[in-house]
C-alpha cells in the first residue's frame, strides 16, 4: 500500500506519519504536495514518488524525515511538465536506493536548502538539475536515536535549520528548542522532530 494523491490538486499534509506501507511511502501523480513536520520511514518502496502525465504544480517539503525506504527516499520522475520542488530543513537518509533519484536531463531544477542528505545505499543524489542552496549537510550522518528517528544531541541537525516559521514539531513539541547544544542556544532542528 501507498498513499495516492493526484488530479491537480496541492493537498497539504501535516505533522503525519507515512510508514511501514509495503510499497512506497507517497505516490504522487499530477499533482503538488505541501509536506510539513512528516516522517515518510520504512516503506518497502520509495519515501516519496512524483510522476506527471501532464502540467503538475510546485510542491514544498519542510522540515520531514524520510529515511529507511526501500527505494529512494525522493523520486522524481522529471516529466518536462512538473514544477519544481522546493525542500527545506528535510532529513533524507538511510534509504536503500538514492537519497534523492531525478532523471539525467529534466527540464527544471529541484532546490534543497537546509537539509541533510547523507548515507543512502546508492548515494545520495543521481541526475540532473539538483539545486543545493545554504546549510546543507551531506557529509555527515544525521544521528538519530535509538529505535526512532528523533535527533541524538550530537546529530549535525540539531540547532541549524532556518526559521520559516513553523512553530511545532511532528508531535507539538515547540520549535525552536531549548538548545541540546548549549553553546549554540536555542535554535531550529533539521528534520520532523
Amino acid at each position: 500500500g501507498y498513499v495516492a494523491i493526484g488530479l491537480r490538486s496541492t493537498p497539504v499534509i501535516t505533522s503525519s506519519m507515512v510508514v511501514s506501507n509495503t510499497g512506497r511511502g507517497l505516490y504522487l501523480n499530477w499533482t503538488g504536495l505541501r509536506a510539513r513536520n512528516c516522517l515518510v520511514a520504512d516503506n518497502g518502496g520509495d519515501g516519496i514518488y512524483i510522476i506527471d502525465d501532464n502540467t503538475g504544480p510546485s510542491s514544498w517539503i519542510d522540515y520531514c524525515t524520510i529515511a529507511g525506504n526501500g527505494g529512494a527516499g525522493y523520486n522524481d520522475s522529471g516529466h518536462p511538465l512538473h514544477e519544481t520542488t522546493w525542500f527545506t530543513n528535510c532529513i533524507i537518509s538511510g534509504n536503500a536506493g538514492y537519497g534523492v533519484q531525478r532523471p539525467a536531463s529534466p527540464s527544471r531544477n529541484d532546490y534543497f536548502a537546509y537539509c541533510c542528505v547523507y548515507s543512502n545505499a546508492l548515494g545520495d543524489f543521481v541526475g540532473g538539475q539538483i539545486s543545493l542552496g545554504s546549510g546543507m549537510i551531506t557529509n555527515m550522518p544525521p544521528l538519530f536515536g535509538q529505535n526512532t528517528y528523533d535527533l541524538s544531541t550530537p546529530s549535525p541537525c540539531v540547532d541549524v535549520a532556518i526559521d520559516i516559521g513553523v512553530t511545532n514539531d511532528i508531535v507539538g513539541t515547540l520549535r525552536p528548542t531549548a538548545g541540546r547544544k548549549p553553546a549554540v542556544g536555542s535554535l531550529f532542528d533539521i528534520g520532523c522532530y
